[in-house]
């Protein structure tokens, strides 16, 4: 059951989603877990019940605020920009599958099965034609090495095409709209004890971030990041259709607060300040990026751009704010009216996929 909580002069409604007890998140800022005509998005919640599944996946319709858990699994979904939410599940006894659901239809596959001990570092990702599915591994502690591993789903295959010492949270993200390559965060002088504990997520040099070519691994370096710019924040995101990466950096001298450092960085060029001269993003603010995302990818349609908040105060609530592009007072009338009947969201089984397609891992 949802609650309005009321209107702001710049035109923002507030609206708590949700009232029970269960953690809730909106998954993570680098991506909008959406759908791709932004009439649906997804969100996670903890439900120690339904082990060893126990982060469930919920649905929730823009407007009407109705919910529908769509999937159980292990936590750390994924997104493409043409609405398919992905995450990993474990059967029991048998393998982890890779899970597929369209949200525009809510129709749901098994496309590929893992090792059931499978540890990923992590968020994966899909590449948009859907052929690829990438994610960080562990190779060693001692020696320290990382990798980053690449599924074939059209041959049921998987290898490791990159392997630096450095990438020990390396953010994953396919180009969103030819994915050829995948952007790579490395934090350079992370530190670990041979028994994996972390001593150090990133070093003295700070961390900076790396293209991989797919499917043959060839490394293209960033100009962000020592020496070119103060070490970035984390938590970047493609400007898609542009082959350019917006993400921050920490606001310190050239990039002060009174300057701006936010800024959008591609291969063989310098990264470039963008926005407004004041404009600061800090670690600890995730939204802004996935807002300036939603922003990018809904330009130039009547569309409302939707910002999800944790509720400080309740970790069980979520708040969901829309920006309409009309005036404030049309709001309402445009959600109802101007809005086609969305497809319904039908709820699958949630256990094992009655005739998976069967890949093995080479």
């Amino acid at each position: 059951m949802s609650i309005e909580l009321g209107e702001l002069s710049n035109g923002v409604s507030l609206t708590q989603v949700t009232t029970d007890t269960r953690e809730k998140s909106n998954i993570y800022c680098e991506l909008p877990y959406c759908s791709a005509d932004s009439r649906i998005f997804v969100y996670e919640q903890k439900n120690s019940d339904t082990a060893p599944n126990t982060t469930e996946y919920v649905a929730c319709e823009f407007g009407t605020w109705e919910t529908e858990v769509i999937g159980r699994g292990l936590g750390g979904p994924g997104m493409t920009h043409s609405g398919i939410f992905f995450y990993k599940r474990i059967v029991p006894n048998k393998c982890q599958e890779l899970v597929r659901i369209d949200l525009r239809t809510g129709k749901q596959r098994v496309i590929y099965e893992f090792p059931e001990d499978l540890q990923t570092r992590g968020l994966g990702t899909l590449s948009p034609n859907e052929r690829y599915y990438a994610y960080g591994v562990t190779i060693s502690y001692h020696p320290k090495m990382f990798g980053i591993e690449l599924v074939d789903l059209a041959k049921g295959t998987r290898e490791i095409i990159n392997t630096d010492p450095d990438i020990c949270n390396p953010h994953t993200q396919f180009e969103p709209t030819e994915g050829k390559q995948i952007m790579v965060q490395h934090n350079r002088g992370c530190e670990f004890k041979p028994d994996g504990t972390r001593l150090k997520l990133v070093g003295d040099e700070g961390a900076t971030e790396y293209l991989v070519d797919i499917p043959d691994g060839k490394v293209t370096r960033l100009q962000v990041g020592l020496p070119h710019t103060p070490s970035i924040t984390g938590h970047e995101a493609w400007i898609a259709g542009a082959n350019e990466i917006l993400l921050s950096v920490r606001a310190e001298g050239e990039y002060a607060p009174d300057k701006g450092n936010l800024v959008k960085v591609s291969a063989n060029k310098p990264a470039e300040r963008v926005g407004n001269a004041g404009l600061s993003l800090q670690p600890r603010w995730h939204l802004p990026v996935w807002s300036l995302l939603l922003l990018r990818r809904l330009a130039g349609r009547q569309q409302t751009h939707r910002r999800q908040y944790p509720d400080r105060q309740n970790r069980g609530r979520m708040r969901s704010a829309h920006i309409h592009e009309h005036r404030a007072k049309h709001t309402r009338a445009s959600l109802s009216l101007a809005r086609p009947q969305m497809a319904r969201l039908q709820l699958r089984p949630l256990g094992p996929s009655p005739n998976p397609r069967r890949i093995r891992a080479g």
